[in-house]
């Protein structure tokens, strides 16, 4: 392959917290028509969500090089100027004409990572345009976010909201918003079952994620005489007993508190009848593009970045945000209808992610996105 044809070389890098994100095979074969890639996946010694194995098929894909790092250190440990030093000699090892960096500024040591990168030719993946409930240690991530991206030239956000909170910070910065893709672990080999409802909440159970209005409000329906649901929670938590101890009624909820196993997932979202997302604050969701994946109808709080993605009675429907006589009422609303309604809802919901979240109809965005950085930075 002489110059002229050769492809051009984009290095990508992805932290095991956002693989979700990037987990994407659609999109890697797209690109690979038209570049080759180097994807550097970083993960932690202990409770990574991916394992090596996970990338097995796609690793032997031509022009496509997967290479592993993993990181031992605390956010406040000093030794991870070492392990940053050695992420910047990777990502340079060979030639690149892009850099996409998915990797968010959450310890004071990654900023002479972050400033040593060749901003007219690196897309800085940014997930929150606002510092929300999310972040553990909000002050130092508002300086840690002020500080970094403030040379940043290109970004891709995933939301408008977000988007429009960073551009008011930010107003140099060329974004891009392009929608997250549709996560699928697999297909399920088990069907949706006709009773009892259930509620499923997936992920990380924290502050942010509201999981205890969700357990609030399913005791309150129990006292009121709704028996046929379950509520059925999912995830790794640092105090579960804050949350196990607003259990009223135990025999409603079904606990699975640890990492769930990717390869767990399409059985247990297709067991569910719905995805319940009562959160404090977020602007985007991840488990969302899971649940529609799997053609789970969702119920969440009413924030922009969730409400953004949803169409009244299409793929579920909003409550007003920390509202609980609202959620009760939205539950109410689903546990009568059900029978009736559930598998209308079912069949637009698979019309609506169907026409909006098609993978070519992201792919090709995202192909637009790397062609204007490509084509600014000659």
């Amino acid at each position: 392959m002489n110059n002229e044809t050769k492809k051009k070389r984009i290095v990508w890098v992805t932290p095991d917290d956002f693989l979700d994100t990037d987990f994407n095979p659609g999109l890697f074969r797209l690109l690979l028509k038209k570049y080759e890639i180097k994807w550097i996946v970083i993960f932690p010694r202990q409770n990574a969500r991916f394992k090596e194995k996970d990338f097995a098929e796609m690793s032997t894909w031509e022009g496509f090089d997967i290479q592993f790092m993993y990181n031992s250190y605390r956010q406040r440990d000093p030794r991870r100027l070492v392990f940053y030093r050695a992420l910047r000699r990777k990502i340079n090892a060979t030639p690149f004409d892009l850099l996409y960096f998915n990797y968010g500024p959450s310890s004071p040591y990654v900023l002479p990572l972050f400033w040593s990168l060749p901003k007219h030719r690196t897309i800085f993946s940014i997930h929150e345009g606002n510092i929300n409930d999310n972040f553990k240690m909000p002050l130092i991530s508002k300086i840690l976010l002020n500080v970094t991206y403030s040379f940043a030239k290109f970004v891709h956000m995933y939301s408008q909201p977000s988007a429009t909170a960073f551009q008011k910070k930010f107003p140099r910065a060329k974004i891009f918003t392009i929608s997250m893709p549709l996560k699928s672990f697999g297909e399920s080999n088990v069907a949706r079952p006709a009773s009892p409802i259930i509620f499923l909440s997936f992920g990380i159970v924290s502050f942010a994620k509201n999981v205890d209005m969700l357990i609030d409000a399913a005791c309150n329906l129990y006292e009121r005489g709704f028996h046929n649901f379950r509520v059925s929670i999912n995830g790794a938590c640092d105090n579960w007993e804050f949350y196990r101890s607003r259990m009223r009624y135990p025999q409603i909820f079904k606990n699975d508190i640890r990492v769930i196993e990717n390869t767990e997932i399409p059985n247990l979202f297709n067991s569910s009848h719905y995805l319940v997302q009562p959160y404090r604050s977020t602007s985007q969701s991840g488990v969302m593009k899971i649940a529609m994946n799997y053609n789970l109808p969702i119920i969440a709080s009413d924030l922009p970045g969730l409400k953004n993605e949803i169409s009244e009675g299409e793929n579920g429907y909003t409550f007003q945000t920390g509202n609980l006589e609202k959620l009760e009422d939205l539950l109410i609303k689903v546990i009568n209808e059900h029978k009736q309604l559930y598998p209308v809802l079912l069949d637009r919901m698979r019309q609506y992610t169907s026409a909006k979240y098609g993978n070519g109809a992201l792919s090709h965005q995202f192909e637009d996105m790397v062609s204007y950085v490509m084509a600014d930075a000659k």
